[in-house]
């Protein structure tokens, strides 16, 4: 389960001797609508003209607003207290977050302090951090708040943080398990001269992972000392012990941009092989430079878990709205396709594309090319409705972890977006660690277990024939090519065999994913036609039987007493000879064919016995050499 890191924050600005203007501004970092009222209290009551409230409802993860203003100095005197409380209504549940300003000496001091329905904090100013576990909603929470000084323009702060105890956890099972992969996609933003505290965000990032996440996939780590110094080492830590090298880079002789491609990828699994392309064309001399002065492209890299394949390609494509833009970043579909072909990946192994597509189900005709050139399994999106802090903008979901039709087929998979946020003292004040939320996506591939018998059945017998599997699938039982019918289960059973029962039985395991078939929001955006179902087939030879009659000592005795006689060579062209011990003189020899033909038939006088049968059609027969007192078989090939 996932859940949200969520964030409150609400800054009282006033100045410690004479205050023009207090605003308190609140930046809701949550997942939560909350209705916002405020309440005086004290001995002194402002009136409406001498403060404003702007905010009545702060909706989900809005950027900092401003709340109220207020003009202290207007209604303050020597010994008035004036305070104010901000309560954060979220439906049964509220939490109050408090200012107090008292007048001595002519100047003002202000206090701080917070409440809620289990708890009640004293009023504070000594600077250091107050903390306090709630429940909002169900949802267990840390407060934290402290006061903070200004050097600069001698105003005060007071910031308070109200965070989900959050835990982004993934199921312990799946790391475990060689057909479940957790990819993770996300930007970033480590951009030189751009963006800065790079040793904040890059260092205590990492440690938020779930310790069962098997592949992260990072884009516009542009920043090659923030990656050296800061990333990679916290990567390591966290247990990614494999990594590639960066998209692109600048140390290459071929790479004539300013910046790499910044896309890497990290894994807690062998990486056996890696790879990069540069895409060939970018757009913004003038407008969006940055694409040009980047050498974007798409990074490849073949994971081994336990035994699995996992062929992951990180990109990051070409940004802006602009005409060019567009076009490029449809070639760049093209390419991207291309590059996965060229890698000759078998089709029975698993592709996964991922990052930021800069594209998304809002984008009418460009988003009808990109799933026109790559084909992709899109999955559930289960997270949140947008990638890119754009707030109301239902659907605004640039960035990805996709699969690909053209290849190894998921039983189920989905996409969860979610943000990650810190109010670690060392991340205190910047919270964010990119203007980009983050992308999971996990995918469950067909674990297909299927029986592999070789036996002899008697009159009387029953044998129970089996393929284990995950997940819904379909199945179709076949014995020796034919359809058996009504046979469509994981098992099939073999009752009271007679010579009809010989032969090759084999299943086609058919895997018939349906996506798009949810009737929410962003399902309906993402398959804007409906459901697509997906077909994909595997044929499975699960068992070869014979059939003895009369039943002569078990299967298991006849095969391990090979050297009572033997079919010499044991694959051939129909022309092979027996070769008998002395003791099964006089014995009678039965060749039989594959559906329980008797195709030739002998009495043992000799210890070799020739046979020519190349007319026959190729095929699985058998020996039955069987006297008063025994009968043993032994299995041979005709091609």
């Amino acid at each position: 389960m996932i859940t949200r890191i969520s964030t409150i924050l609400i800054i009282c600005f006033f100045v410690s001797s004479a205050i023009s203007q207090n605003t308190l501004f609140f930046q809701n970092n949550t997942g939560i609508d909350y209705i916002v009222q405020i309440e005086q209290g004290g001995n002194v009551t402002m009136d409406t003209n001498q403060w404003s409230q702007f905010i009545y409802l702060e909706t989900a993860w809005n950027f900092k607003d401003a709340l109220i203003d207020i003009n202290v100095d207007t209604a303050i005197s020597n010994g008035d207290t004036i305070d104010f409380m901000i309560n954060l209504i979220s439906g049964l549940d509220t939490i109050a977050l408090k200012v107090r300003f008292v007048g001595v000496n002519s100047t003002t001091t202000c206090f701080y302090s917070a409440s809620g329905d289990s708890f009640s904090h004293p009023w504070s100013s000594d600077g250091y951090f107050h903390s306090q576990q709630i429940i909002i909603n169900g949802v267990e929470m840390t407060l934290k708040y402290k006061i903070e000084v200004d050097v600069d323009d001698g105003q005060d702060n007071v910031v308070f943080a109200l965070q989900e105890n959050f835990y982004y956890s993934l199921d312990s099972a799946d790391f475990s398990d060689p057909y479940v992969i957790n990819v993770m996609a996300y930007n970033i933003q480590h951009m030189p001269l751009i963006t800065d505290n790079f040793y904040e965000r890059g260092v205590f990032l990492p440690p938020l992972f779930s310790p069962y996440q098997d592949v992260v996939i990072f884009e516009e780590l542009f920043s090659d000392s923030s990656r050296s110094n800061f990333v990679t080492p916290a990567m390591l830590a966290a247990g990614f012990s494999y990594y590639t090298t960066i998209l692109n880079d600048t140390a290459l002789t071929s790479i004539n941009t300013t910046t790499n491609g910044g896309v890497i990828i990290y894994s807690k699994w062998p990486i056996e092989l890696e790879a990069e392309y540069k895409y060939a064309n970018c757009y913004g001399l003038l407008s969006n430079a940055s694409d040009c002065l980047a050498s974007k492209g798409i990074k490849y890299a073949k994971i081994n878990k336990l035994g699995q394949f996992y062929h992951v390609f990180g990109t990051h494509m070409e940004a802006g709205g602009g005409t060019e833009d567009v076009q490029v970043r449809k070639e760049q579909y093209g390419e991207m396709r291309d590059f996965i072909s060229d890698q000759g990946i078998p089709t029975d192994e698993a592709v996964i594309f991922a990052g930021d597509l800069n594209t998304g189900p809002t984008d009418g005709l460009e988003y009808d090319a990109i799933l026109d050139s790559t084909n992709p399994i899109i999955p559930l999106h289960i997270g949140y409705y947008e990638s890119t802090f754009s707030y109301g903008d239902t659907g605004r979901i640039i960035d990805h972890v996709w699969g690909m039709s053209d290849y190894l087929l998921p039983v189920s998979a989905y996409n969860s977006v979610f943000t990650f946020r810190s109010v670690d003292s060392i991340m205190w004040d910047i919270f964010d660690f990119s203007d980009h939320r983050t992308v999971i996506g996990r995918f469950v591939y067909p674990n297909i277990q299927p029986d592999n018998i070789d036996t002899n059945l008697c009159e009387g017998d029953s044998l129970t024939l089996n393929i284990a599997a995950n997940g819904i699938l379909n199945y179709q039982w076949q014995q020796n090519g034919n359809l058996i019918v009504g046979a469509t289960s994981n098992f099939h059973n073999i009752n009271n065999p007679s010579a009809s029962s010989i032969g090759v039985y084999s299943c086609d395991v058919i895997n018939t994913p349906i996506f798009g078939g949810e009737n929410d929001v962003l399902t309906q955006m993402f398959y804007p036609d409906g459901p697509i179902t997906y077909i994909q087939s595997f044929s499975y030879n699960i068992a070869t039987i014979g059939f003895q009659n009369p039943c002569g000592v078990g299967w298991q005795e006849q095969i391990e007493d090979k050297q009572s006689f033997k079919v010499v060579p044991n694959i051939n062209h129909g022309r092979f000879k027996l070769e008998i011990k002395l003791g099964l003189l006089n014995a009678e020899v039965y060749i039989y064919n594959s559906i329980g033909q008797i195709v030739d038939e002998r009495i043992v006088h000799d210890k070799t016995i020739e046979f020519n049968i190349s007319g026959l059609q190729s095929g699985v027969y058998w020996a039955l050499l069987k006297n008063s007192k025994k009968a043993l078989v032994q299995k041979f090939i005709i091609y």
